[in-house]
């Protein structure tokens, strides 16, 4: 485990020394700027106030959607309800017919018979 942590610890350094060598800035520099990457509170707002205004967004087409579902369906059950109605009150004026048939085709037996 010695030997695994020492390796690591040397390919660090070495990661680390090609970084200073290629860019030319100090072992302090390269740390400031991580550090300061790692602590962008800006970027941190941002992401916040993002994902804040995903979530309203998302909260009023959820409203949007649940609404007009109930007003297609309100207007869709008003209109099975009137269907129903229609039905039922052309239903009672054809029995109301047939019964006024029936009762002229029995009186006519009856005269009929006579």
């Amino acid at each position: 485990m010695k030997n695994l942590i020492w390796i690591v610890h040397r390919r660090g350094d070495r990661a680390l020394a090609r970084t200073c060598c290629i860019s030319g800035r100090s072992v302090q520099e390269i740390a400031t700027d991580a550090s300061d990457a790692v602590n962008a509170p800006e970027a941190l707002e941002s992401a916040t106030a993002a994902v804040g205004d995903a979530v309203e967004a998302t909260e009023g087409a959820v409203t949007d959607a649940v609404e007009a579902t109930t007003q297609a369906a309100n207007t869709a059950a008003d209109a099975l309800a009137e269907a129903a109605e229609d039905v039922a009150d052309a239903a009672a004026a054809a029995g109301e017919k047939r019964r006024r048939c029936d009762k002229k085709l029995a009186d006519d037996a009856t005269q009929a018979a006579k």
